[in-house]
């Protein structure tokens, strides 16, 4: 875990803006997911947002999560890395609030887990992967 200031972790998501195609953002009041694969100033926006809890921007492959110190203008980044895992098992969940008439998005999850020195599995990391939208069956 790297803790950084605000520029930092600007210039950290800069270089690799190609690397996320979506924004999930917390705060004390609100719970947000954007798709940014187009708008780069979208972002980095999130880090003036005082009430910034956590932030994550992500794609399939990738995942950077950033989260609010206590100190001001300090980050926690962690840059996720699949190799560090064993595996994965994967969700979907409705997000019902983007439903269109005939669509139905979901939220890809990943969750990656590890072993302990037993030999069970537990979840190690929890990775946000992708909004996937099917076309809603209809009902008969």
């Amino acid at each position: 875990m790297d803790y950084k200031n605000k520029q930092e972790v600007i210039e950290i998501i800069n270089k690799e803006k190609q690397n996320y195609n979506y924004l999930w953002v917390n705060t004390y009041s609100d719970l947000y997911l954007k798709d940014v694969l187009n708008e780069d100033e979208k972002k980095t926006s999130f880090l003036n947002d005082e009430s910034l809890i956590e932030a994550k921007l992500f794609n399939e492959g990738n995942e950077l999560s950033i989260v609010k110190t206590n100190k001001e203008d300090e980050f926690s980044v962690v840059k996720f890395n699949e190799k560090d895992y064993e595996g994965f098992v994967q969700e979907e969940q409705v997000l019902n609030q983007y439903n269109l008439k005939d669509i139905i998005s979901k939220l890809i999850i990943r969750h990656y887990f590890k072993y302990d020195k037993d030999g069970q599995a537990y979840v190690a990391y929890t990775k946000l992967c992708e909004i996937k939208e099917e076309k809603q069956h209809e009902q008969k």
